[in-house]
């Protein structure tokens, strides 16, 4: 992949993010990714900071949208 291609997945990912666009943030996935978030360790110590695959990351990102309707990334 080359830089321009990263920059532009990073992109759409702030974007996704920003937007609270579940569907549009968990497209640039794969089934398989991990996650994981110093944050997630504390709300679910069971899972020791990681969690793998699709179906649990729009777990974590959904509950993270709902608890958090102002949460934004200051990067974009």
């Amino acid at each position: 992949m080359s830089a321009q291609q990263n920059k532009d997945i990073a992109i759409r990912w702030f974007a996704a993010f920003n937007e609270h666009n579940l569907e549009n943030l968990l497209s640039l996935y794969s089934e398989t990714a991990e996650h994981f978030s110093p944050k997630l360790k504390i709300r679910q110590p069971e899972t020791n900071g990681l969690i793998k695959g699709k179906s649990a990351l729009r777990t974590w990102w959904k509950d993270s949208f709902d608890r958090l309707p102002t949460l934004k990334s200051p990067l974009l």
